[in-house]
């Protein structure tokens, strides 16, 4: 991809090719996204792909907080996202989508200025 090798020219400035690093991210949550789509056409045709692994919510979390960093600074938003120390069972790209969603929904039906604030608790049964 292109925006892989501006990333990796040495000669543009830090700024650019953290940039360019960030439209590569982007583009793979797109990509992910098209693959969510062939995904429901599947659950659809009753043949499911789900890949259950180990997830750490806050590494999926700072993913989100990259991509929808423009809308927030845009409209002046503060997220706020408090330590979440566990692990997850959970389908990576479902997990990522369904919180992409929910802070995209935040920044959308937020006010200028406004905030969002990130929490998770465990489950007293451990979940």
């Amino acid at each position: 991809m292109l925006a892989q090798l501006f990333a990796m020219d040495e000669k543009a400035s830090e700024n650019s090719r953290a940039n360019a690093a960030q439209i590569d991210k982007a583009g793979r949550h797109l990509l992910a996204l098209v693959d969510a789509i062939l995904a429901l056409a599947r659950i659809e045709s009753g043949r499911v792909d789900i890949h259950i692994e180990e997830v750490a919510p806050v590494d999926i979390l700072a993913d989100c907080r990259k991509l929808t960093g423009p809308q927030m600074q845009a409209r002046n938003l503060v997220l706020e996202i408090a330590p979440l120390p566990v692990r997850l069972l959970a389908d990576r790209t479902r997990l990522s989508q369904a919180l992409l969603n929910l802070l995209s929904n935040a920044v959308k039906y937020n006010r200028d200025g406004g905030r969002v604030t990130v929490h998770g608790a465990e489950h007293p049964a451990g979940r």
